[in-house]
């Protein structure tokens, strides 16, 4: 499947879709013609490529001869590898006469690099017998550390390189600085196999990719290498969207395979009567496009068959049983009715369940991806060998429409993360089955699963930025302790909203280097290093959390292709990465507290006077149940400390053997199923289910009491009745109908409460009060929590179970889930009280409305108040597909210093910006978090002291849209009606689009109101005043006045001296008590306000060049003292109303900045004014027509 067998790419540094547009010399890839290599005009590429193989072969062939006669004495037959074989190799490559080089030296460090080509190429040359992922001790370049591990921490450490080769004469490695990376990155020419193989293409590629000339440049970031990385790194999407439609294919094809085949009537027939949900068949199909992906990489990258299988039986799997074969047979088959290539591929899935098979070469992996139990469905149906080989052709070959070619996908060197973002796209479709035509369709629907919980797939860059952020200081931290292997493994970690695992295999990754590097003592351990460490990695630090089951399937999958180990079974993980909404479940502390009355509040579909009736009788429950306070948190305490037990004793236990993952499996599972697992998670669960009931006399009640006697329930009776039908728990009275509906709303809503999921990172104590987390009720909690959680705003209109669900939410989260507050900013209240309350990390993804939101003003406060903000980054574009811009922060959880520095970022390709000195009291008194970072947007910094705000001289209002569409019926086109007008007969209508700085529109330029395009636009008063109820919102309107703007670069306000303006949404009025209307316009057309108000409400708005207010925050605006200035600016605020011309008008306005600048006492006016003067419309009325549609 890979088109060059000897060539891996390793992290997406140069992947395999670039190098074959590299091989193929594609017009789209600058860098690729005869002249950038140097040669002269009329020389072709091919031509002298023939000649370097022509004359490498021979020279191989003797080099090998020598080597195999080198003397004795000569271990590592370097000088030989050198002379008669790299020199020659390096000499057809362009460095002609390549010269060694002194050790090099950074921070004290040496670093013994053999070779260097001038000031652009470190190039680190070993002998034969040097193995270049390991040390050898004596041998120079390889003795303190592995060649490998030595050049990439150069690389890492040293400013003036960015790229650097590596060979031992029999594999050659072009690597590149990758210290901003989540994972290793290289390329790999396995020398060997390309020279005895006579693999001709493969060496045309190490040719046109390792060549002199690809590394020079000037600076070394415009040497053709990286342009080609960052080349890959723009056009990679694309590539992930033809493989996504492959897959998506595939999934049809299989669906209606099944479906068609004569003999699944069983199948049929339970689809048609609805027996079978269509949703469990897709889902059942998912996982059988999971199993082929496995099997497409872990065949490709040679770990599916056990270490030591000897070639006939390698040849046996490969040519009968393989899914390589099934590939090879789709390239050049359509396939028959038969079904014996399905019969043979499931005899390789159940070989991989249990028993493996020996004759196969297959080692048993387990996990629920291989059980019969998770296609149930499918298990005993049949598919034809045209659907089958379809469904591969479509996984494995994609067509390139811009290229005109077919591509085959290289499952060997794609990435976890590039198979995550492609199978996470999956979750985004609905199945729709028509089982008499036998069809099954793929459909992109409203209300899909991704788009409903508001998840997108995250940049690997900006994963790295976190990661740099939030986890390294605790892998730091560990790295100090005595034991620094044990305190790795201990670091736990959690994506509260995990998706594909995108976050947590780059969390793996770096975890697995530190623990490589204790474990070999390289400062940049060798890849075969960090693969052994990986597998312990996955299996005792990771976490996820997904509302989606499929979701957290596909995590596991990606977690397991990121560890996997020929021989060895699939790591344990169904106590790590659970299904669950984060947000939906309770904490000690909650239940200690007993139900609230809150639970009770009506929404949709519930009984009113019933729902009031069970709120007085919680009420009185409460009241009476003091003792039992007591009771339940010391019970909680107690099931806690049984599971976190039985939690640890799973973690600790080796799953290196099937057996051993079995015992796993099965400790697991009893786990589960012991009484205090049962019922601490059926109290939990009946606490969130009496906020998502129904209230209504037909639903049994789950009241405060409810929980008193669950928890007063004995373990074994508990475990005996909770499947009883229509019985009760006799010794309490509590009726299995309340414990069944209680068992089903909790798989309804997905209820996940974070000290039952994961007992073995909190604890809880006896007495709640001595727990570090009073909030929560627990203590530790996790080092670091990850991630990019879902953005969803506040709904329009909630239905009866997100009303419940936000009920529920209200009263987890407190003032923090506001009505506006975006999920995404509850998910950040989450995470900050489920880590460690004392140097935990937090990094998430938020949306940029974090920054200014009033929604998110609490959760900001509750950062302020407990933790340190260390990192924040700002997107001043759209990264990735969210609809909304974005930022991300980390905050330390803990004790911090009065002042401490703030790391900050700007923009998609994350430029650093100056540390920040944030004085502590002072951030937890801010409003806003817009000014920590808005200079990276070009903002000035304006210190104003104001001696007042806007609210105690003007009263400021904004109109709603009722009035918006109470107006439409009476606005009337207005263009040749001038007498009415002026008759007060119409009234002009002012829309945010004709509203500039000090310049009014109206009559000059088109407006868009209710649809449609207006030239003139007004009010039929009299008859607004005579048919409808805005007669007294009219005027109340219609006195003199501003009327603001809204989502401008600057502020935009006109003056409405005689007050016969009418202002549409969402301009915002302005009425002036204890100023002037020209003092308030010169006010409000002010750069410095215009500054302070893009600084302080940066994220509130659609771009980050405009500027939206609400008219609280308009009222808010800072007003300086009265002074002459402040008058002379009101005059230039008159005067630019009245100019006649663009340039006079410009001129009163640079006036009236210059006197604002005075009267604010700004200390460096010139670029203040200049940044404003930038941001002014640039358009001439007389012939540019603005549509700002509101």
């Amino acid at each position: 499947m890979n088109e060059f067998a000897s060539v891996v790419s390793v992290g997406g540094l140069l992947p395999s879709d670039l190098l074959r547009e590299v091989a193929a010399g594609s017009r789209e890839l600058h860098g690729t013609s005869a002249e950038s290599y140097g040669l002269a005009p009329g020389e072709r590429l091919n031509d002298q490529i023939t000649r370097s193989w022509n004359r490498l072969t021979g020279v191989w062939g003797a080099f090998n001869e020598y080597v195999h006669q080198r003397h004795e004495n000569d271990e590592t037959a370097t000088t030989l590898t050198r002379q008669r074989w790299l020199n020659p190799l390096f000499d057809e490559l362009g460095f002609s006469g390549l010269p060694t080089a002194r050790a090099r030296v950074i921070d004290g460090k040496e670093y013994a690099i053999s070779h260097q080509w001038g000031d652009s190429v470190p190039i680190h040359l070993l002998g034969a017998e040097v193995p270049i992922d390991r040390r050898s001790p004596g041998v120079p370049g390889a003795a303190r550390t592995s060649p490998h591990g030595l050049v990439q921490e150069y690389l890492n450490r040293s400013d003036a390189h960015l790229w650097a080769l590596l060979s031992n004469g029999r594999t050659l490695r072009l690597l590149r600085d990758n210290a901003s990376l989540t994972r290793q990155a290289y390329v790999e020419f396995d020398l060997n196999a390309i020279f005895e193989g006579e693999l001709y293409s493969d060496f045309a590629l190490l040719w046109l990719a390792c060549h002199r000339s690809r590394f020079e440049g000037d600076p070394p970031e415009k040497c053709w290498l990286e342009q080609w990385s960052q080349h890959a790194a723009t056009t990679g999407t694309r590539a992930l969207d033809r493989l996504r439609d492959g897959v998506e294919a595939a999934i049809v094809n299989l669906g209606e395979g099944f479906l068609a085949h004569r003999a699944n009537a069983d199948l049929r027939d339970r689809l048609a009567s609805g027996a079978l949900s269509v949703t469990t068949y897709q889902r059942q199909l998912l996982r059988v496009v999971y199993r082929l992906l496995f099997l497409l990489v872990a065949e490709s990258r040679d770990l599916l068959l056990a270490p030591g299988t000897d070639d006939a039986t390698r040849v046996r799997y490969r040519d009968h049983y393989s899914l390589a074969r099934l590939t090879r047979l789709a390239r050049v088959r359509r396939g028959t009715a038969h079904d014996d290539l399905w019969a043979g591929l499931k005899v390789t899935i159940r070989a991989l369940w249990r028993d493996g098979e020996p004759v196969l070469g297959l080692s048993p992996l387990g996990s629920d991806l291989w059980s019969p139990d998770s296609v149930k469905v499918l298990r005993d149906a049949r598919l034809d060998n045209a659907h089958l080989l379809e469904a591969v052709r479509n996984l494995t070959i994609t067509r390139d429409a811009e290229a005109k070619a077919d591509r085959t996908v290289d499952y060997r060197n794609l990435g976890a993360e590039e198979l995550g973002s492609i199978y996470e796209g999956l979750l985004e479709l609905r199945a729709e089955v028509d089982v008499a035509r036998r069809t099954f369709t793929l459909v992109m629907a409203e209300g899909n699963e991704r788009k409903t919980t508001g998840s997108y797939y995250t940049p690997t860059k900006l994963i790295s930025e976190l990661l740099d952020a939030a986890l390294e200081p605790v892998l730091d931290k560990a790295m100090r302790k005595p034991d620094p292997e044990q305190a790795l493994l201990r670091v736990s970690v959690l994506d509260p909203a995990c998706g594909s695992g995108h976050f947590l295999i780059a969390t793996a990754n770096r975890i697995a280097s530190r623990l490589a590097t204790v474990r070999s003592g390289d400062v940049e351990p060798a890849p075969s290093d960090v693969r052994r460490a990986i597998r312990d990695v996955v299996g005792r630090c990771v976490h996820g959390i997904d509302v989606n089951p499929m979701a957290v399937e596909l995590c596991k999958v990606s977690l397991w292709l990121e560890a996997m180990e020929p021989g060895k079974p699939l790591s344990f993980l169904d106590h790590h990465i659970a299904c669950g909404n984060a947000l939906l479940g309770t904490t000690p502390k909650l239940l200690a507290e007993g139900i609230p009355d809150t639970a009770f509040k009506a929404v949709t579909g519930d009984d009113k006077e019933y729902a009031k009736a069970l709120r007085r009788t919680n009420k009185a429950e409460r009241k009476n149940r003091a003792q039992g306070f007591l009771a339940l948190h010391r019970s909680v305490s107690s099931d806690v400390a049984h599971l976190a037990a039985a939690a640890r004793g799973i973690d600790a236990t080796a799953d290196d053997t099937p057996e051993q993952v079995e015992d796993k499996e099965v400790k697991y599972a009893r786990l589960r199923a012991s009484g205090p697992a049962v019922k601490a998670k059926l109290v939990a669960d009946a606490w969130c289910a009496a906020f998502v009931m129904r209230k209504t006399p037909s639903e049994l009640p789950i009241t405060d009491k409810t929980l008193r006697e669950l928890e007063d329930c004995n373990h074994e009776q508990l475990i005996e009745d909770i499947w009883a039908s229509g019985q009760s728990i006799q010794a309490h009275g509590v009726a299995s109908q309340v414990v069944g509906r209680i068992l089903y709303l909790a798989d309804e809503f997905r209820f996940i409460h974070p000290h039952l999921a994961f007992p073995h990172v909190f604890e809880v104590p006896e007495d709640l009060e001595d727990a570090s987390n009073l909030d929560t009720g627990w203590s530790r909690g996790f080092d670091v929590v990850l991630g990019n959680p879902p953005f969803l705003n506040q709904l329009r209109k909630l239905t009866a179970t997100q009303a419940s669900e936000v009920n529920l939410r209200s009263h987890r989260f407190g003032d923090m889930a506001s009505t506006y507050t975006d999920t995404a900013n509850l998910f950040l209240a989450l995470s900050c009280g489920m880590v460690c309350q004392n140097f935990g990390h937090v990094g998430l993804v938020q949306p940029e409305s974090l920054l200014a939101a009033d929604g998110a003003l609490e959760v900001r406060r509750k950062i302020t108040s407990s933790a340190a903000l260390t990192f924040l980054w700002l997107a001043s574009e759209q990264v990735f597909s969210a609809n909304v811009l974005t930022c991300a922060l980390v905050a330390r959880m803990g004790p911090r210093s009065e002042t401490y520095a703030l790391e900050r970022a700007c923009g998609a390709d994350f430029r650093p910006l100056p540390d920040l000195r944030v004085v502590d009291a002072k951030l937890s008194q801010m409003p806003t978090w817009g000014p920590l970072i808005a200079d990276g947007l070009g903002v000035p910094r304006v210190q104003l002291e104001p001696a007042a705000c806007l609210a105690d001289v003007a009263t400021t209002t904004a109109d709603f849209r009722d009035q918006y569409y109470g107006l439409v019926p009476f606005v009337v086109e207005a263009i040749d009606r001038k007498g009415d007008i002026e008759a007060g007969l119409l009234v002009p209508l002012v829309t945010v689009g004709l509203i500039d700085p000090l310049h009014n529109l109206w009559g000059t330029v088109t407006t868009r109101f209710a649809k449609s395009r207006w030239h003139a636009p007004a009010v039929d008063i009299a008859r607004l005043r005579a048919e409808s109820d805005l007669g007294e919102w009219a005027d109340q309107r219609l006195i003199p006045k501003l009327l603001i703007a809204t989502q401008t670069p600057v502020l935009e306000v006109i003056p409405d001296e005689v007050g016969n303006m009418l202002p549409s949404v969402p301009a915002i009025t302005v009425v002036p008590e204890g100023i002037s209307l020209w003092h308030a316009a010169a006010l409000l057309t002010s750069p410095a306000l215009t500054a302070w108000a893009a600084a302080h409400h940066l994220g509130a708005s659609l771009s980050t060049n405009a500027i939206k207010l609400s008219a609280k925050q308009v009222a808010s605006l800072p007003v300086p003292p009265k002074s002459e200035a402040w008058d002379a600016a009101a005059v230039e605020a008159q005067s630019a109303l009245r100019s006649t011309s663009r340039e006079m008008r410009l001129a009163h306005l640079k006036d009236l900045a210059s006197l604002m600048c005075v009267a604010f006492e700004v200390k460096e006016p010139d670029e203040l004014i200049a940044w404003w003067s930038d941001r002014l419309p640039k358009r001439d009325t007389a012939v540019d027509v603005r549509d700002r549609s509101i």
